[in-house]
């Protein structure tokens, strides 16, 4: 088993990443938490995190400074760093202190999955059941990526990366140099979705997501995951979960 250590100056942001995703998937039962650069160094001396999700700028310091301390100490753990920043100078002196994987705030369930399989994996020497891993589940069709063909992974993964802009199926195909109403057929028969459900899948998931662990308004949701007029996002959502979206924060609350 591993464990965990979670470092962020914002209470509610160490509380939802603990309710993001389920830990023990990834054999991870024991989660400690710090507040700040100091803290975390003192906890660490005990606890000996295998894992570590770090915010780059803290109170009292800076996050990479944290990597600095550990190895000075002798706890040799593996960094994922996070930040609202998205600055290449943050993201090279995390990785200059030896931070494994970078990640953008708000934190991403099915990104941050696959920066925990990958240092697991390559960096712990473990195992992880794939059956039981998100990473390998389509969560949208609970079917293993492996039983898409490689042109409906590609989409996905576009999709995974830009499902916030103005995509569409066209614009793909004209990337792949393929016919729209080809690419279609072979994503439905794949997935059962069309692109467009399936696309509509993707962004409801996700701003369900932001909308239970950050404290960003339903306006701000809304435009993150490709909505440009809010009703529209309302609408969709509520069809989507018969609940509306500032219903569902309200309730969570």
């Amino acid at each position: 088993m591993y464990k965990l250590m979670i470092i962020d100056d914002e209470p509610d942001i160490i509380d939802g990443l603990k309710l993001l995703i389920d830990w023990k998937k990834f054999k991870i039962s024991n989660i400690e938490t710090a507040n700040g650069v100091f803290e975390a160094v003192d906890k660490a001396l005990d606890f000996l995190p295998n894992i570590v999700i770090c915010d780059i700028r803290l109170n009292d310091g800076w996050g990479y400074e944290i990597i600095q301390k550990f190895n000075q100490l002798n706890v040799h753990s593996n960094f994922i760093m996070m930040s609202g920043y998205d600055d290449f100078n943050y993201v090279r002196n995390s990785m200059v202190q030896g931070a494994k994987e970078y990640l953008l705030k708000p934190i991403e369930k099915i990104k941050l999955e696959q920066s925990l399989e990958k240092i697991i994996v390559e960096n712990l020497g473990g195992n992880l059941d794939n059956t039981n891993i998100s990473t390998n589940i389509d969560p949208i069709t609970n079917i293993e990526y492996s039983k898409y063909s490689n042109l409906t992974n590609k989409i996905i993964n576009i999709l995974k990366r830009d499902y916030s802009t103005n995509i569409s199926l066209k614009v793909i195909a004209e990337k792949f140099m393929m016919n729209s109403k080809y690419l279609g057929r072979i994503f439905l028969q794949d997935t059962g979705y069309k692109f467009s459900e399936y696309l509509l899948s993707l962004r409801m998931e996700v701003a369900k997501e932001l909308l239970l662990t950050t404290d960003y308004t339903v306006q701000q949701i809304s435009i993150h995951v490709g909505y440009t007029q809010l009703n529209y996002f309302y609408t969709h959502f509520k069809n989507y979960f018969n609940i509306s979206p500032t219903d569902l924060k309200n309730s969570y609350k």
